[in-house]
């Protein structure tokens, strides 16, 4: 438990005044342009690499593993400290905590800033392949973040081989509600040319700050 109040005073602690503001500016422009794509939920906590080290040893340490920043991190903690109305896409090798970070590190500080802060955003994470169609109506519900970890693994067609177009659902419901949209692949961007529509991808490009992951896997051999 001590444990848990320290990590929810650092990150409580990078929830300045300015961050506030553009929460507060974000959501006014949503209420005063109700049919217009609403802006995506600006993201600016100081000392980014600070908050993944901390938070990225906090989950480690409960698999007693030690907790190595590469080089990527780098800009993932730029988009942590300004993310510039946009989510994020890691794309790259498996193995280089793609994961830990999209589904652990940033939903825990988003939380914990919320738990503090007394909002009432939450969040919402998918494993593709666990996505199912009823699972893209949760997509209506008021949240901060949505996260699609191994994007590509999902079923395309159902069981009568008809088209399913679920990660096309999310990112139209990504541009027109706003969404802060977390995503994870081991797909290139030519793998996942060939996978999905044009369309779709624009659109997930443009709503996404895309950072490659290249490397050699660091899970246990």
């Amino acid at each position: 438990m001590k444990n848990n109040i320290n990590m929810l005073e650092v990150v409580s602690q990078a929830c300045n005044e300015r961050f506030e503001e553009t929460i507060t500016e974000a959501f006014h422009a949503s209420r005063l342009r109700p049919n217009l794509p609403k802006p995506i939920m600006k993201v600016r906590f100081p000392g980014g690499k600070e908050l993944i080290t901390q938070v990225g040893r906090k989950f480690l340490s409960q698999q007693n593993r030690e907790f190595q920043w590469l080089p990527e991190y780098d800009k993932i903690a730029a988009w942590l400290t300004n993310n510039e109305g946009k989510g994020l896409l890691l794309s790259g090798a498996p193995g280089r905590g793609k994961t830990l970070i999209t589904q652990c590190v940033i939903p825990f500080i988003i939380k914990s800033w919320a738990q503090y802060t007394n909002r009432p955003w939450g969040i919402i994470s998918f494993h593709a392949g666990d996505f199912e169609q009823e699972d893209v109506y949760r997509l209506n519900n008021p949240k901060l973040l949505y996260g699609f970890d191994d994007l590509g693994v999902e079923q395309l067609v159902d069981n009568r081989n008809r088209p399913l177009r679920l990660f096309d659902q999310i990112v139209e419901r990504a541009v027109e509600h706003g969404l802060l949209l977390v995503v994870t692949t081991n797909l290139s961007k030519s793998q996942l040319a060939e996978r999905y529509s044009s369309a779709t991808l624009d659109r997930l490009y443009s709503v996404t700050r895309l950072i490659a992951c290249p490397g050699e896997s660091l899970r246990p051999k």
